[in-house]
């Protein structure tokens, strides 16, 4: 049983360890009922979770700086948009591709070549002198960086078994919360102390980095290939349908996947056209908040959800759902509601970061029930269809609520964001009626 990968369910990993049982890269534990259960890899699932973060701290990173770069060709505003919104094009048309790939090509070159070249691109476009190469070099960056993401979610997801996928999965969404909040603080700091080509080589180093350190450090076990193939079904891993029947339950997977790509949509939504779009644009005058104090909100968001994402890792692996899923989404619905009424810094911030953390919380389920009602073969296509419709709401949020802020005001539009959140979770919640695991 030594070396035997993360999440194998054959009898062999269920038997009592021997002082044999053991190997460098997967070990086994004995749990609560005396059975020997996979002990997870840590230092690949923290490489993998690594590769995802410093890939997101690419395009972070040159947040602050594509604007003066933009402006160096006499660029408008609309061709600084299109910049945006190119990068954003490219990763919302290779999710499903790539996770598609996973079935053809072995995981460990896959993530490694698409983090590879998103590196070296970012390396060199801090160089390009045409606004046309510009765009063109960006779009290239969200199908790479795109891929990077959702092909290092499904290694992840591929690789975890009831007993550790909240806390593999809390791990990864950690690194993504880090690497979001440290990237455009990364290039404010270079831009403000360097060169704006300079802000790109440092946005690509992290990444350089980490793939050094995986090529350094391979592990034969995480990455193999039997991890692309279905395991036997157990009672650990078996979720049944209101039958039990394969065809009833084949079917109430699929319905749970749908629903999970519902609440996929509605998180996007609410992250994208809620904390990023509409409420910065009322925090200043509504709230009274400085950019200072706007970002010291946000950066406590990411600090409280980085301290609370262990103890939710450890419910999910509990078997922990459906609560983490509710009350979280229902609470942060009813903060929302409460935006009209803050006229102090001190309560919209406290907004804020209540809405933050209690979205954070309920936005980590999501993946772990896709990881639950979906076979490993087809691990890699549900990921990149649940990150394709959460990309659709990440653009559809912020021009819808814009309009309704236009159109019927402050009240209205986070009526309205609340009730996308609350509709939608609706919707996975009746959708995945009858499938354990997920309801």
């Amino acid at each position: 049983m030594s070396g035997a990968p993360v999440g194998a369910s054959d009898e062999s990993t269920r038997k009592r360890p021997s002082s044999a049982d053991s190997g460098a890269d997967v070990r086994n534990r004995v749990d609560s009922a005396g059975l020997a259960t996979p002990r997870v890899p840590w230092e690949q699932v923290i490489l993998v979770c690594a590769l995802v973060g410093t890939s997101q701290m690419t395009w972070g990173a040159l947040v602050p700086a594509l604007p003066q770069y933009a402006q160096q060709f006499g660029a408008s505003a609309v061709i600084l948009g299109l910049l945006v919104s190119s990068f954003g094009l490219g990763r919302l048309l290779v999710n499903v591709p790539a996770g598609l790939l996973l079935r053809r090509v072995p995981a460990r070159a896959l993530l490694l070549t698409v983090t590879g070249a998103l590196a070296l691109l970012t390396l060199v476009t801090g160089f390009i002198d045409t606004v046309e190469l510009l765009v063109a070099a960006r779009f290239v960056a969200g199908l790479l960086g795109g891929s990077a993401v959702t092909v290092g979610l499904a290694v992840l997801t591929q690789r975890t078994s009831p007993s550790n996928r909240g806390s593999i999965l809390s791990a990864v969404q950690a690194v993504q919360l880090a690497g979001a909040a440290v990237g455009p603080v990364l290039g404010g700091v270079v831009l403000t102390v360097s060169t704006l080509p300079f802000v790109f080589v440092v946005a690509a180093i992290p990444l350089i980095l980490v793939i050094v350190w995986e090529l350094l450090r391979p592990s034969p076990a995480f990455w193999s290939s039997e991890f692309v193939h279905d395991a036997e079904p157990t009672d650990e891993t078996e979720m049944s349908g209101p039958t039990g029947s394969p065809a009833s339950d084949a079917r109430a997977r699929r319905r749970a996947l749908i629903g999970v790509c519902v609440l996929g949509f509605g998180i996007f939504f609410v992250r994208f056209g809620g904390d990023q779009s509409l409420i910065p644009l009322v925090a200043y005058d509504r709230g009274g908040l400085t950019p200072l104090t706007l970002g010291l909100a946000y950066g406590l968001t990411t600090v409280v959800s980085l301290a609370i994402l262990p103890w939710v890792g450890r419910r999910l692996n509990a078997g922990h759902r459906r609560g983490l899923l509710i009350v979280p989404t229902l609470l942060a619905a009813a903060a929302i509601c409460l935006y009209p009424l803050a006229t102090s810094p001190w309560f919209f911030g406290g907004l804020i970061v209540a809405t933050g953390v209690l979205s954070g919380i309920g936005s980590l389920v999501p993946g772990v029930i896709l990881a639950d009602v979906t076979p490993r073969s087809r691990v890699g296509s549900a990921v990149g269809l649940f990150r394709t419709v959460g990309d659709a709401g990440a653009v559809v949020g912020p021009l819808a609520l814009g309009a309704v802020f236009d159109a019927l005001g402050v009240t209205w539009a986070v009526a309205f964001l609340a009730a996308v959140s609350v509709v939608t979770l609706a919707i996975y919640l009746a959708l995945a009626r009858g499938t354990r695991g997920a309801s």
